[in-house]
């Protein structure tokens, strides 16, 4: 059991930023769930009732707006927060991403350190570590 108790399910199809948000996330203490294309997301989404997902846009297949799409439209997953993580860096599309429901959009390239703290945000723990 991670220190936190809480399940991020990250999704995205490139393997390498898989594997760093994957390591960054259970170095801050949650369990890490990994979906690598949007159908994937909603299974695991459904199956594993994660805290916060963590969404890459653009995907083959099924792209990030779908899945976002999808998500807040099925009773078991719509309060589940979302964090759009994406190369795509206009603001049409930061806004498409929040009006579909989207917590926060963060666009690539991005800082480790500032990502675990939008997650630590978003799930309303403190980004500032307590003294133990």
């Amino acid at each position: 059991m991670s220190m936190s108790g809480k399940k991020v399910l990250v999704v995205d199809d490139e393997v390498y930023v898989i594997e760093l948000l994957e390591s960054t996330l259970k170095a801050s203490g949650y369990e890490v769930i990994v979906a690598l294309d949007g159908r994937e997301a909603l299974t695991k989404a459904v199956a594993e009732s994660p805290d916060i997902i963590s969404l890459d846009i653009n995907m083959p297949g099924m792209n990030g707006f779908a899945v976002c799409q999808e998500l807040k439209a099925r009773p078991e997953t719509k309060r589940i927060p979302i964090i759009m993580l994406s190369a795509l860096v206009r603001e049409a599309d930061a806004a498409r991403g929040l009006a579909l429901g989207a917590a926060l959009y963060i666009k690539k390239p991005w800082q480790m350190d500032k990502y675990v703290a939008a997650i630590k945000r978003v799930l309303g723990e403190s980004p500032i570590s307590q003294p133990g």
